[in-house]
């Protein structure tokens, strides 16, 4: 393994084998330029959720530091984790289209700079969903939900926070608010926490395990 050790949660551990796998796959196959692009994205990806675990860990902390009785608040520190939050949905998503890139180069067929996995998502004709679909039936269901979670994000979501759960096994949600300009009425809409991240790591070591498996299946033929 590269970025992660044994000690490692389990979702980085199987992102950081499938990604091996896969770079061995594309080796000689693929431009150096694809490789590279999926080696990125991994590394930015587990190397971000170093920090993001440490700052939710720091926010479980505040909560249940107490001043006077109420707990303490750090909106510097808190909003970024909600900023972090956010951010991992930019990597994960890059990460998606870097291997649908990497699927169509080797496949014979050419990448351009803004190949994008929605374009497999939504158009039936496209050679690599069918290869997803029969391998991976939920990917695109999840990654449909996840792009409209991003999109969101994109859009500038507000958030507030919640916590969940007892004190030894506390998480930090980070609530998509939603706003109704004509009622000028703010309220909680979709609830996030490490869970849902985890949830993106894991669909994307399948990803990445499938395509080094189909191509280096497609290698041996």
């Amino acid at each position: 393994m590269t970025w992660t050790t044994e000690s490692s949660p389990s979702e980085e551990i199987a992102l950081d084998r499938a990604a091996d796998a896969l770079n061995q796959a594309l080796d000689r196959r693929v431009p150096v330029s694809a490789q590279m692009r999926v080696t990125a994205c991994v590394r930015d990806a587990l190397s971000f959720m170093t920090l993001l675990r440490q700052l939710e860990a720091d926010e479980i902390g505040r909560s249940e530091k107490r001043v006077n009785g109420i707990p303490h608040w750090d909106s510097q520190m808190s909003f970024q984790f909600a900023a972090g939050m956010k951010a991992m949905y930019y990597f994960v998503r890059a990460l998606q289209d870097a291997v649908y890139a990497a699927l169509l180069e080797a496949t014979g067929q050419r990448a351009g700079a803004y190949s994008s996995m929605q374009a497999c998502a939504t158009k039936a004709s496209n050679p690599i969903r069918p290869l997803i679909d029969q391998a991976l039936p939920d990917y695109f269901e999840w990654f449909t939900d996840f792009r409209d979670i991003r999109n969101d994000m994109k859009l500038g979501a507000s958030t507030a926070f919640e916590f969940r759960g007892a004190v030894e096994a506390r998480q930090v949600r980070v609530i998509l608010q939603n706003v109704d300009d004509a009622k000028r009425h703010v309220s909680g809409g979709r609830e996030l926490s490490l869970l849902d991240i985890d949830r993106c790591l894991m669909h994307s070591a399948r990803l990445l395990q499938f395509a080094a498996d189909h191509i280096s299946h497609a290698a041996q033929a």
